[in-house]
């Protein structure tokens, strides 16, 4: 197998890795298995297209895995703050709205905060007056 032939199918089934760990939600042990199982397959043949299929599925789903866990750390790390005082910049012009003006800020860091690790961009929705800023 040529190296563009196994790089394609190994996209492809990273992709489709992403894809089936989206929906069914693929457990770290399954992944580990499927990668191990890819590698021992790929040492005793090393055209074998089951092997790559493997490899690129469980890469796929551990990529999406540890985004989700990276994502679901810093939603607990917001959730346990009770004030928060930010410096940030505005990404995106305000959406005005009858009740109030939603902003998406960049987070540059935490001014006071109980944990340092907070980053991101956050939505912010409130009311502001021009008169209180001054330019």
């Amino acid at each position: 197998m040529s190296i563009s032939s196994f790089l394609f199918r190994l996209a492809i089934a990273f992709i489709i890795g992403i894809a089936a760990s989206s929906f069914l939600m693929i457990s770290w042990f399954l992944i580990v298995l499927a990668a191990l199982s890819g590698l021992f397959i790929l040492i005793l043949d090393n055209h074998s297209i089951l092997a790559v299929c493997l490899i690129g599925l469980s890469m796929g789903s551990a990529f999406l895995n540890y985004r989700i866990d990276q994502r679901l750390k810093q939603y607990d790390l917001w959730q346990a703050e009770e004030k928060v005082i930010l410096l940030a910049t505005v990404i995106d012009m305000p959406n005005n709205y009858p009740t109030g003006v939603r902003m998406l800020l960049k987070l540059d860091w935490p001014v006071s905060a109980k944990s340092p690790e907070l980053k991101g961009n956050i939505s912010v929705f409130g009311e502001y007056n021009l008169k209180d800023y001054k330019l």
